[in-house]
This record gives structure tokens, C-alpha cells and sequence, in this order.
């Protein structure tokens, strides 16, 4: 992606942030609300949010291997370099994987990701009732469950190349 272009700079950053907020509206991250944060922790939750949007920004190139792991990994980074400030000590693998799969989603739509389509849908309470879901809700999800919860979508859906499109022709799920 040309990140000299403006428009597209604002357009991913817009990805970005609602990411983030559709990642964070339903689920508790934080150990504090904001307000509350003292500024070394407002500095850290700064610092976490600048190197999610540089892992995002690579993820493009991920496309080809495994989003779980990708996932993972992402996971496991955020976990140990924030504990300090986030809830439990730690962020879910359900957490990491809406923020990831919907970030793909708004590259794709825009027709960032050229030719190919997102592995994996963003996995959400209206997916996971759509398939008929009775597992962990996807705040509270760890890799096992989001790997069980694919399973389910990708036979709804017809199979794993169609698990995104799917999604996208049946969001949302409420009409």
C-alpha cells in the first residue's frame, strides 16, 4: 500500500480506530477507564495502539499463512509488553482476532487487499449466533474456540474460501 497517498493514510487510519472500537465497545481491555489511567499508563495504552497500527499495517503480506497464528503472536506480544494496564493481566485471543479480521474486512472492501479475500470473517456475538454458536462468546474466546467457531462458519458458509464473503453478504445479521 502507498502510504504516501493522504487519502489513503486517512482511510487506514479510520480502519484503524474503528477496529479498535469494534474490538473494545463489548469487552472490557483495560485494567482502567481513561480518566482514571495515571500518564505513564495513558502513555503505555498509546504506545500498545501505535504498535497495533504497525503490526496491521504488515498483516496485508500475512494473507497466504495462518490468521490464528498470526492472531497468537499478536496476542502474545500485547499481553506481555501491557500487562500493566490491561484487564486480567492479558488480551483475549477473541479480542485480537475481531480487531485483526476486522481490519482485513475494511482493507478488502476497500479494495486494499487486490485480488484476495480475508481468511477468516470477524467473529462476533451475530456470527456466532448466525451459526448457531453454544461455545464461549467471542470476548472470551481462546484460540481452541476461535478455531472451532471457524469450523462452524466455514460449513454455513459453504466452505473456508467463502467464510468472508458470507459475512459480508449477510451483515448485518439482524435484518
Amino acid at each position: 500500500m502507498d502510504m504516501d497517498d493522504p487519502k489513503k493514510k486517512f482511510l487506514l487510519y479510520i480502519f484503524f480506530s474503528n477496529s479498535v472500537q469494534g474490538a473494545s465497545q463489548h469487552n472490557k481491555i483495560y485494567i482502567k477507564k481513561e480518566e482514571d489511567m495515571s500518564p505513564d499508563e495513558k502513555k503505555m495504552k498509546a504506545e500498545m495502539k501505535g504498535y497495533l497500527l504497525t503490526e496491521l499495517k504488515n498483516l496485508p503480506s500475512s494473507l497466504g499463512t495462518d490468521i490464528a497464528g498470526c492472531v497468537r503472536t499478536l496476542q502474545n506480544s500485547i499481553t506481555k509488553d501491557y500487562k500493566k494496564i490491561l484487564w486480567d493481566g492479558q488480551i483475549t485471543f477473541g479480542t485480537v482476532q475481531k480487531l485483526v479480521n476486522l481490519y482485513l474486512k475494511y482493507l478488502w472492501v476497500a479494495g486494499f487487499l487486490g485480488e484476495k479475500d480475508p481468511p477468516h470473517c470477524p467473529v462476533d456475538r451475530k456470527v456466532l449466533e448466525a451459526v448457531g454458536w453454544g461455545g464461549n462468546p467471542w470476548t472470551k474466546m481462546k484460540e481452541k474456540d476461535y478455531r472451532e467457531a471457524i469450523r462452524h462458519i466455514s460449513q454455513k458458509a459453504g466452505g473456508d474460501e467463502f467464510i468472508a464473503k458470507w459475512e459480508l453478504e449477510n451483515w448485518p445479521f439482524s435484518r
